[in-house]
């Protein structure tokens, strides 16, 4: 078992980074374009139109590193819950207190529902 993965820390991590990378290339799929702008030119759109290459690139690269981090926070999930099961050296008592992780999840889930309910 990897130690960095068992670490609390690196489980939503590597998941909220994920969600986010997804909620990104899945508004640029859904809007059908974004706009980039260079340092010292004019913004472009990038659309499947003016430059298809870039555009799938990026929208689909997004998506694609969104779901390899979620499946890395998936199994930092299995490796801290499988921590949470043994005991550390010399203590009777587990390395990790699961009560500890839920509540961090919960707070996280919790950031990112109000952060999409919220009207701008």
């Amino acid at each position: 078992m990897h130690k960095f993965l068992a670490h609390p820390v690196s489980t939503p991590f590597f998941f909220i980074f994920g969600l986010v990378f997804s909620q990104f290339g899945y508004a640029y799929l859904k809007r059908g374009s974004f706009q980039y702008t260079p340092e010292h030119s004019p913004a472009q759109i990038i659309s499947p139109a003016t430059n298809a290459t870039l555009y799938w690139a990026v929208s689909g690269g997004m998506l694609a590193v969104s779901v390899l981090l979620i499946a890395i926070g998936a199994y930092a999930a299995v490796c801290l819950f499988r921590a949470c099961r043994v005991p550390a050296e010399g203590h009777e008592q587990p390395r990790y207190s699961m009560l500890t992780f839920a509540f961090a999840i919960f707070i996280i889930l919790f950031g990112l529902v109000t952060s999409l309910c919220s009207h701008q």
